[in-house]
């Protein structure tokens, strides 16, 4: 199974967005990614999916997702990456 990244347009992206705000409620921003390493892992626990936990997490870093709760306030606001 080939590992997928987790983009704006990936059909598991607002279930993935749901888990990390879950898990940021539950843990906080530790201002890291621990929350989308947690919510990755769960979500290849539901469904019959690999996540390619590094560049799903530079994908979210190119839209300003720089930690947890800086994932839920930007990356579903930017369609196109900060820094291009």
């Amino acid at each position: 199974m080939k590992p997928e990244i987790i983009i704006k347009d990936h059909e598991h992206f607002d279930k993935l967005m749901s888990r990390i705000a879950k898990n940021v409620d539950d843990n906080g921003c530790q201002h890291n990614f621990k929350n989308l390493r947690l919510s990755c892992s769960d979500l290849e626990d539901w469904q019959d999916i690999k996540v390619n936990f590094k560049e799903t997490m530079e994908y979210m870093e190119s839209r300003g997702g720089y930690c947890d709760c800086e994932i839920l306030m930007n990356v579903p606001f930017a369609d196109e990456p900060i820094n291009s």
